[in-house]
């Protein structure tokens, strides 16, 4: 059996569809790698997942997808997939409580397109994206876990993450290339928002009328400028027809609407720009709403809410941000 081929470091943790995993290191060859266990049985399909698991290693390379090395029985309980190594987190484990940075999350979900592209190219699907699935190299994003929901047959086990699938899939249908571009808008948010746009139930049942009450992307905070929102937004409309036509696309228009001048939340209430050059608070006192801009600890402009509104200064402090994230 395979077992004996590699002898095992360390545990690097458990999967969703996993029995674990570890780093190994190849008894003959020397060469470090990360081993992911499935454990055969009525939940998972030996042959499907050793048949794509053989399509991924034979396709070739790609600097944002996780290479497949090998894969086979294990012993004989489990089967294996021997994997590039990634040891410096994923996505996920970037995330601060606020939330990451609107143009480093653009940046690091536009390279995963990248490798999705590649996979589509070759007829693949992923079916699995989120954070924690797209793994760190050098902090280069790799996609990886690919196929691994499709790999068991139990109906009791998700499909897909329920919080990042389209709505098509909670459905029961096909999965497709917009359903991994959906998947991947989500990630986006995701990031952006620390996990708060997965945070609201599903509709039940799904409808069209039912989504547009609770779209994902009403989680996006005033940080996010409104052209990144649309990106997103048409990204995870309900209907795959209304997406961008390819993941291709969706990367260009990310691209597109990638901030310059990018903003992350200090505390609820308080922004600052990537470069530590801008600043902009809401302030409440003696029953006034202050929208306050400063340049290098310098007021540049202050404005009251009407009506001493809170959602009048949000509305302020949101068009604040539409006109410097492109400046």
């Amino acid at each position: 059996m395979s077992s004996e081929r590699y002898e095992i470091i360390e545990s690097l943790g458990t999967g969703h569809f996993t029995a674990g995993v570890y780093r190994c290191r190849h008894v003959d060859l020397r060469r470090e790698v990360a081993v992911k266990l499935l454990k055969v049985g009525d939940h998972v399909d030996r042959e499907e997942l050793l048949r794509e698991a053989r399509t991924m290693a034979s396709i070739g390379q790609h600097n944002n997808v996780v290479q497949v090395l090998d894969a086979g029985d294990w012993d004989e309980e489990h089967v294996y997939l021997a994997v590039e190594l990634c040891l410096d987190g994923s996505l996920q484990s970037l995330i601060p409580e606020r939330g990451v940075d609107p143009a480093f999350a653009c940046r690091a979900i536009s390279d995963s397109c990248r490798g999705l592209e590649f996979m589509h190219r070759n007829g693949l699907l992923h079916l699995d994206i989120r954070p924690a699935n797209i793994l760190l190299k050098d902090m280069v994003p790799k996609l990886g876990d690919f196929g691994l929901a499709r790999w068991s047959h139990d109906p009791g086990v998700p499909f897909v993450y329920a919080a990042h699938a389209s709505p098509e899939l909670l459905c029961g249908g096909a999965g497709s290339e917009l359903a991994d571009q959906y998947a991947m808008a989500m990630t986006l948010g995701h990031l952006l928002t620390a996990g708060k746009i997965c945070a609201d139930p599903l509709p039940s049942p799904i409808t069209e009328r039912a989504w547009r009450t609770c779209h994902p992307v009403q989680a996006l905070g005033s940080n996010v400028p409104d052209r990144l929102k649309k990106v997103i937004k048409k990204a995870t409309s309900f209907s795959s027809q209304d997406r961008y036509a390819d993941i291709e696309r969706f990367k260009q228009a990310l691209d597109g609407a990638t901030p310059t001048v990018s903003f992350r939340f200090l505390d609820a209430t308080n922004l600052i720009s990537s470069d530590g050059c801008w600043a902009i608070s809401l302030t409440e006192g003696a029953g006034v709403h202050l929208v306050e801009v400063k340049r290098n600890g310098r007021r540049q402009a202050a404005r009251c809410a009407g009506n001493n509104s809170e959602a009048v200064a949000l509305d302020h402090l949101r068009h604040v941000v539409n006109a410097l994230a492109y400046a």
